[in-house]
């Protein structure tokens, strides 16, 4: 293997990392995006964000009659809460392997609230089939991140190889 396809390697397994990396993030901005569009009633949504944090805004809102009140705080400042925990993630996951499967777990947990909270509570399972196809893909792609991690993690290990035509 030359270090022509080793440098290769290694920055396709780079940009792998950062795509998991920055799900994370994508998904707190797409979250804050969407709680910004609940306020100014639109009546546009993005098909993919935090869904605990989302709907702890939307339920205060609803419950204060579709008004800013203290249903409507209290939702948002658990929201933020909830918020502040994935970009600790985010931020971690940069350097430590370990923080992506933290990662993980928080968008896992966020499908699994998706699907109880569309079941109990809107009483349609299939009324939230687009952002549950879209947690699956952030799942892959922070599966793969990880995975990436854990080889660039091997390969830094590795001795650097001696090229084959020193001696010429």
């Amino acid at each position: 293997m030359n270090t022509t396809t080793v440098s290769y390697d290694i920055l396709k397994l780079q940009k792998q990392c950062k795509a998991a990396h920055y799900m994370l993030l994508a998904t707190v901005i797409a979250t804050v995006v969407n709680i910004l569009l609940l306020f100014s009633q639109i009546g546009l949504h993005i098909p993919y964000d935090a869904s605990l944090a989302y709907y702890l805004t939307f339920l205060g809102y609803f419950f204060d009659g579709y008004a800013l009140g203290t249903y409507t705080a209290t939702g948002m400042v658990m929201a933020f809460g909830v918020l502040a925990a994935w970009l600790v993630v985010w931020y971690m996951a940069r350097t430590h392997r370990a923080w992506l499967i933290v990662g993980l777990v928080l968008v896992g947990l966020d499908a699994l609230f998706l699907i109880l909270f569309s079941l109990l509570f809107l009483q349609q399972g299939s009324g939230n089939l687009v952002p549950l196809l879209i947690h699956g893909a952030v799942i892959f792609e922070i599966c793969v991140g990880i995975g990436a991690h854990k080889k660039l993690d091997q390969l830094q290990d590795l001795p650097p190889e001696i090229p084959e035509d020193i001696c010429e």
